[in-house]
């Protein structure tokens, strides 16, 4: 009976060995000029076992299990590829379509960077702001792509005060730019679903809206204005500057944090006296639906 035991339990113990692949071994290229493909992840369907290409595009699996019948290569910017498995693999991989579209909402935090040693210089307090719009994403390469968009956003601050001899006011302005980002894109892939996505670009803005409000703190009036016509007009209508940012993309949707510096001065007219010329900054936050 001991020996029936015996024979029983090394049968079993052969048939899990005999049931494993001892190691698959590969090399992932992409199609188009032969380079290795770094950072693309191996994964054996069916199964949790996974691994990423290191600098030479090679990956190696190990023990995997006699059912499974396939591994699924994938890599940000690609097209995903399953392969049937052999000891030895060789995989190329295609680019995904070049262009895709998006659109885009958010919120956020806008203001001047009021800089001064002024005391008759206050405020300028950050102003909530909310964003939209609609913009592509194009592969030019494996691993960038070019993201312009077209967004309406509404920028601005306010309580911005100045008080002296001859009297206390605050303004608040509340602009809004039609703005045309231009940014690079580089991407990773950081797991089966998800990739991280820095960018950073120029932007350029014209203000096609927006009102601003005059309080006299000491007579306790108060006037509103356009921002970019009229006599009273105080912004001026064109800014520029640069973005930078991060996004997180999970399939069709996409997670953003995006900063923006503007290096044009936004106001007609200031007075040294009252400290450094402001420029206009932003923290959005945003959401992307791709197509």
């Amino acid at each position: 009976m001991k020996k029936l035991f015996a024979l029983l339990f090394i049968s079993m113990i052969s048939g899990m060995i005999m049931a494993q692949i001892p190691e698959v071994s590969g090399t992932i290229v992409f199609k188009k000029d032969g380079q290795p493909v770094v950072g693309a992840l191996v994964s054996v369907l069916g199964t949790d076992i996974s691994t990423i290409t290191d600098v030479d595009g090679r990956f190696i699996l190990k023990e995997i299990p006699e059912k499974a019948q396939r591994i699924r290569v994938k890599y940000i910017g690609m097209q995903p590829k399953d392969v049937k498995i052999r000891p030895i693999m060789n995989v190329t991989l295609d680019l995904e379509k070049k262009l895709a579209f998006f659109i885009q909402a958010g919120v956020g935090v806008s203001g001047y960077n009021l800089e001064n040693n002024n005391e008759d210089i206050y405020g300028g307090n950050n102003h909530l702001y909310i964003q939209g719009g609609v913009g592509l994403n194009y592969n030019f390469s494996t691993y960038f792509s070019l993201q312009p968009s077209v967004n309406v956003v509404a920028k601005g601050c306010k309580n911005m005060g100045r008080r002296g001899s001859d009297g206390q006011g605050e303004i608040t302005v509340d602009p809004v730019y039609l703005e045309i980002p231009v940014l690079i894109a580089d991407r990773f892939i950081i797991s089966d679903f998800g990739r991280l996505i820095f960018n950073a670009g120029p932007y350029a803005a014209i203000g096609i809206a927006g009102k601003g409000k005059y309080t006299d703190e000491w007579e306790g009036t108060s006037m509103k204005f356009d921002l970019f016509s009229g006599d009273e007009a105080v912004l001026k209508r064109f800014d520029a500057g640069v973005q930078a940012g991060f996004a997180y993309e999970i399939k069709h949707i996409g997670f953003s944090y995006t900063f923006g510096y503007g290096l044009l001065k936004p106001f007609k007219e200031w007075n040294k006296e009252w400290g450094a010329t402001p420029h206009n900054i932003s923290h959005n936050f945003g959401l992307k639906y791709i197509f």
